[in-house]
């Protein structure tokens, strides 16, 4: 019917990655430092609850814009009679998916692929409503590859000439621009930083991108003072 068939303990893969690490620069010219921290990481998975509910509550790019047939997703399945609705039982039903060589030319709907229980292989357009809606908790389909590359954090500073302080009881003053975490460089997969994984010890997820607030970077100023 153009959904997928649960199966229960499948091996997703594992959260660990193959490797991982980071690397610091610090560069000096005259009054002038720059320092910037990169890290970085290939491989292992996580679990996106954040683009899982994206998509259940209509929100997530997945769930607009046009179709296989360039019609747009959010329209009805039609058949290829252009009809939307079928009888059953003597009672009108609308479609909730059309296997795609039955499909209209104007059909809506979301291009469900896989494989039936023989194992051959099958094309549906779903009602997109009703196919994100029945994703829920499908862990296979919000599995993502964690690999990344991440500007971790970076700062500007400039120490003020000597002859700006032989005046005050000071030996040096250091202005600094600083930030953190202000750019992901790379990313494996859109929309939800592959770097911020929760462990939560239950059957739910286990290691998982939790549906939080989305990260955000951190500017600020630092006057160091040398006396």
């Amino acid at each position: 019917t153009g959904g997928y068939a649960n199966a229960t303990n499948v091996d997703h893969g594992s959260i660990l990655p193959d490797w991982n690490g980071g690397f610091r620069a610090d560069m000096n010219y005259k009054n002038w430092s720059l320092g910037a921290f990169i890290e970085f990481q290939k491989g292992g998975q996580f679990y996106s609850i954040s683009k899982m509910f994206n998509n259940y509550a209509g929100l997530g790019a997945a769930t607009a814009g046009t179709n296989t047939l360039g019609n747009p997703l959010r329209d009805p399945v039609r058949d290829s009679n252009g009809n939307t609705t079928y009888m059953e039982d003597g009672e009108e039903v609308s479609y909730v998916a059309v296997p795609l060589e039955d499909a209209g030319a104007q059909s809506g709907g979301t291009l469900v692929e896989g494989v039936d229980e023989n194992g051959d292989p099958v094309q549906y357009m779903a009602d997109t409503r009703n196919f994100y809606y029945t994703e829920f908790i499908n862990q296979e389909a919000y599995i993502y590859d964690a690999s990344y590359v991440k500007l971790k954090s970076v700062r500007l500073g400039y120490n003020l000439p000597e002859s700006m302080v032989e005046s005050l009881p000071l030996k040096g003053i250091n202005l600094s621009v600083h930030a953190q975490n202000p750019l992901i460089l790379w990313a494996s997969v859109d929309d939800v930083d592959a770097s911020v994984i929760q462990e939560t010890g239950s059957d739910f997820g286990g290691w998982w991108e939790g549906g939080s607030v989305p990260g955000t970077r951190s500017v600020g100023f630092t006057v160091n003072v040398r006396l």
